[in-house]
Formats: structure tokens, C-alpha cells, sequence
């Protein structure tokens, strides 16, 4: 239910971000439960191809830190948890671009579009790794309140 919400907040996004604005004479939760209800077939398919992503990636970070968590030392096993936030932080926004862009480009499949935009996706590495370290050093922020 909440990646149906999810998704109607991505269309209205999209929309925004292409047209500047939503259609006229429709409210934004109008047109965003729209869009989902005309696309509900790919919004789902989109579900189920974040849960495998978000899957992988989680498999990846676990096996790395499983496989180095048998080397001496706790700096080590502090900077693979690190670089394994990092990673699940970049990670964590795959599927709203992808389904932003399967609204936004409308001709296409949900397969054709997840395919395009993950590649897109990749492309903007720096920014998103840039971001995805910007975003671990803020999810450290009331942990180190909580202790002051």
C-alpha cells in the first residue's frame, strides 16, 4: 500500500519536474492516484523489481562484511560498514527513478524503462555517490545528539 502512495508522490514529481506543473482543474492526489491506477500493472511490476534490487544489493553489503569480518582489528570492519551504508544509501533511490521515469516516458515498457534508467542511473555516479556520503554522515547526526 505505501509503495502505491510511493508511487503517486514519484508521478506527481515527474510531472513537475517535466511540465511544471499538474494538469489544471485536479488536485495533486488526484492526478498522482490516477496516474497509478492507469499504470497499476507496472507500478506493481516496479514493486517486485525493487524488492530484487534492494535484495542484491543487501546480499552484496552482508557478504562483504561476512567476508571480512574475520580479519583483525575493528577498523577494518568499521570501514566496510561504512562503505556498506554508502552503497545501500546510493542504492537506495534506484526505483524512483526508474518509476519516475516509466511516468514520465509513457511509450515505453516497465522493462524497457527500468532497463534505460538504471543505465541512466549509473551514469550519474558521482553525484549519487557524492549524495550517498552525504547522507550517511546525516544518519549519524542523532546518534551523536543522542550522546551529547
Amino acid at each position: 500500500m505505501f509503495y502505491l502512495l510511493k508511487a503517486a508522490h514519484v508521478a506527481i514529481i515527474a510531472e513537475l519536474l517535466v511540465n511544471g506543473k499538474v494538469p489544471e482543474g485536479q488536485s495533486q492526489l488526484a492526478w498522482g492516484k490516477q496516474k497509478v491506477q492507469e499504470r497499476f500493472a507496472e507500478v506493481n511490476a516496479m514493486f517486485i523489481i525493487d524488492e530484487l534490487v534492494m535484495g542484491v544489493v543487501r546480499t552484496f553489503t552482508r557478504t562483504v562484511f561476512s567476508l571480512t569480518s574475520w580479519l583483525p582489528g575493528d577498523t577494518l570492519r568499521t570501514l566496510v560498514s561504512l562503505i556498506n551504508r554508502v552503497i545501500e544509501n546510493a542504492m537506495n533511490y534506484i526505483d524512483e527513478t526508474v518509476l519516475a521515469r516509466s511516468f514520465w516516458n509513457e511509450r515505453e515498457s516497465v522493462w524497457t524503462n527500468a532497463r534505460d534508467g538504471v543505465v541512466l542511473y549509473a551514469m550519474v555516479w558521482k553525484p549519487i555517490l557524492i549524495n550517498a556520503i552525504v547522507l550517511m554522515i546525516i544518519s549519524f547526526i542523532p546518534f551523536i545528539v543522542a550522546l551529547w
